[in-house]
Parts: structure tokens; C-alpha cells; sequence
């Protein structure tokens, strides 16, 4: 698997040299490296040593053009210097053959690309199992050597019609706009393919798509277009992000049944839950944590857990643990049931819904009597010696196979408890041996329980500290970073300040020493220190005619060296 570097530039980074340099160029002054760090300094607070390596980079993909310029003004007039340009925008799509930024984290650098279509990826942005292959294949590809579930174009067609009306509605209408390129400029010069809703809309009126996975991945083009040319954190970006994780649980539910999916978003009727499906889900007892036993169908099971689906008005979805799900054949007086209205209500279209995919209905149980129930081979035994044997089987016929195993247990204490109580003469002292066996029973079952919780309790107090001190850690960690980062980025600002007060002492002693030598270059009057005009002698001149006179009279006549 060999990586190419086709681009290296941050295209958000990009889009703000672009900025920069066309400002500096509005003001015709040649857009150099200063004074674009100036203006990102000042306007997105960049630092110098980032924008020059951006820069650079920006060269070396041809996003920005960089010459010889000349200053036409100022003070560094006809000075040769770099320059940098904006490249020429493209009104189309590239005709290259791969796209230049990943398609999984949307950035640039060293990617792969798919040997099936124009999507490249990052070595470490691969699945894991698909690393050590020498060439890589997308996802989007892959899926279309795959099965198709058995749909047929039309089929597709309709249910990704589904996928994308919800799709909309999540969306807002900045998702449904057409592209407009005089607001979004230089936009081909970043985007590779353009996607949006209405390319989408138009491919499924045409049939062009012929797996879902073709289907998710323009969904996954849209997410990729708004996080290279806005940004990867930015809004526009994280609403694309949303309706993608929408389209892939949809997605994944066409995958567990076409059926049902379709039925449920088409709702021809009030009876779409009723309809079989092709295969056909296993209708059961499912109770949910809270609750008591409902009716329910099976979609699919993983890792002991059953996704199931309750019948009923809202018909909720859920996954339940194996533990709690009976086979829809177990005697409903044995499991725990409120036989609640909407319960009833659940119960019929469960049994309109076996009516139509042709299963058997839940077997009705007859009313007994109590005894009947826990023992009904002991009323009807004469024989006590084989009072034994009557037990096994009446515990078999009383107990089900599908009950839960407290019941189970509960059973078998007191048939094992009741079998030495009873007389020669077929009388019995059940009550009050069925009451004491009850209470020794549930005095365990509430230590056991006891015991249970205190354990629970324990284990999630550990937990929750182990959370706390790793959300400590996490936290001070990224404080120090934080910490260092500010620490890194004053110190480059004090060299940097270091750097221009030393420039500007340097030039501040260069003017002085100027201004002293012409001083010095020039004639002063002796007597009021003005600019001297007339000359003396060696060392006296004057600005003026009265000072000549005034100084020559008061004391200038005795000392003056001039020969008459």
C-alpha cells in the first residue's frame, strides 16, 4: 500500500492566505510575507512562524503563486522582494484523478488512494484489517461488490427516497441550496466534487443508484465538501455530520428488514405493523427492565442481547437480554403480566400480525384450582409408596420448560417440602408448610438480594471514582498543555518584541549620530547661538549685524584675532 502526497496545505489555512494576500493587494502594495503575517496576526491572530509554513506549503500545492515584485511606493521603492498572488479560481470541477484531502478526517498530507474510484485516505484514518493490503478499496466500493439484499432498482430507489426526505428534514435549507459560486469563491480550487440534496434527489429519479452503499457515500461527499471548504469544526460541518449518522442508522435498518422499514415510513394503513415480512420475525414475551411482559417480534440478535420491536401504538424499539424474553408459546399466567388496556390492544394486533404470516397463536391456559397447580398428582393419588413417582410427573405437566428459574426453584422447594408431609390416610398439611417453606424462601431471596445490592452499590462508587480521578488527570493534562502552549506563545512574542526594539534602537542611534554630525558641520552665532551668517575669525561668527555690533563694542574688540 503506497502513500502519495498530493496535497500538504490545510485548505482552511488556504482560503485565509487568500484573504490576506487580496486585501494587501487592494491597498497596491506587493503582498510580501510581513505583511501578510501582519494582517493574520492582527485579524486571526496567527503566529509568524505558522504562516510561513503555510505558506510555503501553499507554493508547493499551487494554491498561491509567488514571484519577484518591485515596491512602486514608499520607502523600499524599486527594492526587488517576494511576492505572493491568489491562484486563478476554477469555474469547474478538476479533472484529476483522486480527490486531494482525506475522505475520512478531511485534511491533507500523505494519503492512499481507492484503486476503484477518486476517494484517497490517510494510512492511519484505514480500518485496521484493510491496512496490510497492498491496495486499498473504499468502503463505498466494497459494498458494491456485496450483496444487495435482494432489492431490485426500483426497490432502492424507494426506500433511499425514504432515507433522504428524512435526511431534510433534520437538515436546514443551507443544505438544500444550490451552489452558488459567487458567494463561494475559489470554491473548485479546494472541492474536488461538488454534492448537495438536489444531485442527490435528481440520481434517484434517474435510478443511478445501485447500492446503498453508493447511496451513503454522497452522503458521506456532502459531510466531506463542508468540512474542506468551511472547516472541519465548523457548523455547517457538524449539521453535515448529524444528518450522516441519520442516513446510516436508516441505512442499517434496511439492512436488519427492507420490510419493515418501508412499511413503516410508507404507513399505507393503520395496520403496516401487521404486515409479515420477508423473513419472517419471531413473535415473543419480551419484558423490558421496569415493566412486565409484553408482546413483541424479534429483528435480530447479537452478543445475548434480542432487538426486538413492541407491539402497540408507538411500537418502541429495544434491546432486551436473552434472560428476558420467552417464547410467544409460554402460558401467560406463568409470566409477569398487567393485562392493562393497552396491553390487550398490543395482544390483538400481535395475534393479527401471526394470523398473517401464518404462525400459531398463544396456547390459553385453563383455570385450576390452587392445590391443582402446585400439585395436582397428590389430590389424585391412593397409593402412598409410589406418592414419589406421582410428584416427578405432575411437577413436569404443572412446571413449563419456559418459566424463569426463581419460579422454577420456588416450585421445586415445595414439591420436594410437601412430598413428606402427606398422611396414610391422603390428607395433607399444606398450608402451613407452603406458608413456612414461602417465608424461609423469601427471607433468602431478600439476603441474597441484600447481598446483591451492597455489592452493586460498591462496584459503582469504585467506578464512578476511578471516572472522577481519570477526568482529574485528563484535565490537569490538558491544563498543562494549555499552560505550556501560552507559555511557548509569549516567549515568541517577547523575542519578537526583542527583536524590533532592538531594530528601532539601532535606527533611533543611527538618526542621532546624523543629526550630530551635521550639527557640527555648521556655523553658530557667538552671542545668541542662532545659525551664524557672518564670519569674524577662527572661531567667532554672527547671525546678525546688531549681534556683531554688540558683541565687537562689549568685549569681542579686545580678543579678536582678525588682521586689519
Amino acid at each position: 500500500m503506497k502513500a502519495v502526497c498530493v496535497r500538504q496545505a490545510d485548505p482552511k489555512a488556504v482560503q485565509v492566505l487568500w484573504e490576506a494576500i487580496t486585501s494587501v493587494r487592494q491597498q497596491k502594495q506587493v503582498a510580501n510575507l510581513d505583511r501578510i503575517a501582519r494582517y493574520l496576526k492582527r485579524r486571526y491572530d496567527y503566529a509568524f512562524k505558522d504562516v510561513q509554513q503555510q505558506l510555503e506549503l501553499a507554493v508547493s500545492d499551487e494554491l498561491v503563486v509567488k514571484d519577484i515584485s518591485r515596491s512602486k511606493k514608499g520607502s523600499r521603492i524599486g527594492v526587488e522582494q517576494d511576492g505572493f498572488w491568489c491562484v486563478n479560481e476554477q469555474n469547474d470541477e478538476s479533472d484529476a484523478e483522486h480527490d486531494w484531502y482525506c475522505i475520512e478526517c478531511h485534511k491533507a498530507g500523505e494519503v492512499v488512494c481507492c484503486t476503484s474510484c477518486h476517494r484517497v485516505c490517510h494510512v492511519e484514518c484505514i480500518a485496521e484489517e484493510d491496512q496490510g493490503k497492498q491496495e486499498w478499496i473504499c468502503l463505498v466500493c466494497q459494498g458494491g461488490t456485496k450483496c444487495k439484499l435482494g432489492l431490485t432498482t426500483t426497490e432502492i430507489r424507494e426506500i433511499i427516497s425514504h432515507v433522504l426526505a428524512r435526511m431534510k428534514e433534520k437538515a436546514a435549507r443551507e443544505l438544500q441550496r444550490k451552489l452558488n459560486l459567487d458567494d463561494m469563491p475559489n470554491y473548485y480550487n479546494l472541492v474536488y466534487k461538488h454534492m448537495d440534496f438536489n444531485i442527490m434527489m435528481q440520481k434517484i429519479e434517474n435510478e443511478e443508484y445501485q447500492t446503498l452503499e453508493e447511496f451513503q457515500g454522497d452522503a458521506e461527499i456532502v459531510l466531506h465538501v463542508a468540512a474542506v471548504y468551511h472547516g472541519v469544526d465548523s457548523d455547517k460541518a457538524e449539521l453535515c455530520r448529524i444528518v450522516l449518522e441519520d442516513c446510516k442508522y436508516d441505512l442499517d435498518e434496511v439492512r436488519i428488514c427492507k420490510d419493515c422499514y418501508e412499511s413503516s415510513n410508507s404507513r399505507k394503513d393503520n395496520m403496516w405493523f401487521c404486515r409479515p415480512c420477508n423473513p419472517v420475525h419471531d413473535a415473543v414475551w419480551a419484558q423490558l427492565k421496569g415493566f412486565g411482559y409484553w408482546p413483541a417480534k424479534v429483528l435480530r440478535k447479537q452478543a445475548g442481547q434480542v432487538d426486538v420491536r413492541f407491539f402497540g401504538s408507538r411500537h418502541q424499539r429495544a434491546w432486551i437480554s436473552e434472560i428476558n424474553i420467552k417464547p410467544i408459546s409460554v402460558d401467560i399466567k406463568t409470566i409477569n403480566v398487567k393485562m392493562t388496556s393497552s396491553w390487550k390492544n398490543a395482544k390483538k394486533e400481535m395475534e393479527l400480525y401471526m394470523k398473517n404470516c401464518g404462525l400459531k397463536k398463544p396456547r390459553k391456559r385453563p383455570r385450576e384450582s390452587c392445590d391443582n397447580d402446585i400439585l395436582p398428582s397428590i389430590s389424585n393419588s391412593n397409593n402412598i409408596p409410589n406418592a414419589d413417582q406421582d410428584q416427578s410427573v405432575s411437577t413436569s405437566q404443572a412446571v413449563s420448560e419456559d418459566e424463569p428459574p426463581a419460579l422454577k426453584k420456588c416450585r421445586n422447594v415445595v414439591v420436594e417440602e410437601l412430598t413428606p408431609v402427606i398422611n396414610k390416610d391422603g390428607g395433607c398439611d399444606c398450608h402451613e408448610k407452603y406458608s413456612t417453606i414461602f417465608s424461609d424462601f423469601k427471607a433468602r431471596l431478600e439476603l441474597e438480594a441484600q447481598t446483591n445490592r451492597e455489592k452493586a452499590v460498591t462496584t459503582a462508587v469504585d467506578k464512578v471514582k476511578k471516572k472522577l480521578e481519570d477526568e482529574k488527570k485528563k484535565a490537569i493534562t490538558a491544563e498543562r498543555e494549555m499552560m505550556q502552549k501560552e507559555i511557548e506563545k509569549l516567549a515568541e512574542e517577547f523575542e519578537r518584541y526583542k527583536e524590533e526594539a532592538e531594530e528601532e534602537t539601532k535606527a533611533t542611534i543611527e538618526k542621532h549620530r546624523e543629526e550630530i554630525s551635521n550639527t557640527k558641520k555648521r556655523q553658530w552665532c557667538i552671542n545668541c547661538e542662532q545659525e551664524a551668517m557672518y564670519h569674524c575669525c577662527w572661531n567667532t561668527s554672527y547671525c546678525s549685524i546688531n549681534c556683531q555690533q554688540g558683541h565687537w563694542h562689549k568685549e569681542h574688540k579686545k580678543l579678536c584675532r582678525r588682521k586689519r
